[in-house]
């Protein structure tokens, strides 16, 4: 799932093979876009709006025009399964995470492969970019989480506390700080900076995605017995 704030505008992606647009206004569907031959399983909106990039259960990368729904351009990019995608706020580069331990970048426009980033022991659950575009966060199975530097390619720091799959990463709007969610039943929050685990909260069942508010004081995480809001003092 994916928002375009300024044409008020929200991407879902689904297992059923189709993404939908909606009007985040009206709370209204406005198209569907897909054959719904393969399971989708994340997209994000690139280049200002102008396309919206979906990932796939076959590996496939598919670049739809957002305002007509056709396909653009389609290529393969992991061997495996990919199951989260995301783009840099600059609109350079987007992210591709795989079931293959794989996280790779690519250029937006020309859509070749720029980096491939490997050090996670399995699968690459969750990737997201930093506010200024400088550094990449992915979250893996083997209850990590990596930062990377996007030009170089190198790790920054890992980040270790969960007991179990680490399923969703976000970087907080400053970038300051992340927070994790873990089939360990745990929300984290740590500091980009350090490293260091400053927070966390225990909750009924296992969490599988977790997204910021504007404000940085807020966050909202989802799991298998429900959605958690979360008010942060800092």
């Amino acid at each position: 799932m994916d928002i375009f704030l300024p044409g008020n505008l929200l991407a879902s992606a689904s297992r059923d093979g189709t993404i939908r647009k909606w009007d985040t206004d009206e709370a209204i569907p406005l198209q569907v876009i897909g054959d719904g031959s393969d399971p989708i399983n994340d997209c994000a909106f690139v280049m200002n709006g102008t396309r919206l990039v979906s990932v796939s259960e076959n590996g496939n990368v598919e670049i739809w025009d957002p305002n007509s729904g056709e396909l653009y351009q389609m290529f393969h990019a992991h061997d495996d399964v990919i199951f989260r995608c995301n783009s840099s706020p600059d609109g350079d580069f987007i992210l591709t995470a795989s079931n293959d331990a794989t996280l790779k970048v690519w250029r937006t426009g020309t859509w070749k492969a720029y980096r491939v980033l490997k050090d996670h022991m399995a699968t690459v659950s969750s990737c997201d970019i930093s506010p200024d575009s400088k550094s990449i966060l992915s979250g893996s199975h083997d209850g990590t989480l990596n930062l990377w530097d996007l030009e170089s390619g190198k790790i920054l720091s890992r980040f270790d506390g969960h007991l179990a799959w680490v399923n969703d990463c976000a970087f907080g709007p400053d970038g300051r700080h992340i927070a994790s969610v873990s089939s360990d039943r745990t929300i984290r929050l740590w500091k980009t900076a350090t490293g260091e685990c400053i927070s966390t909260l225990q909750v009924g069942g296992e969490l599988q995605s977790c997204g910021w508010f504007p404000d940085g004081n807020r966050l909202i995480a989802t799991g298998i017995y429900g959605t958690y809001f979360l008010r942060i003092n800092w």
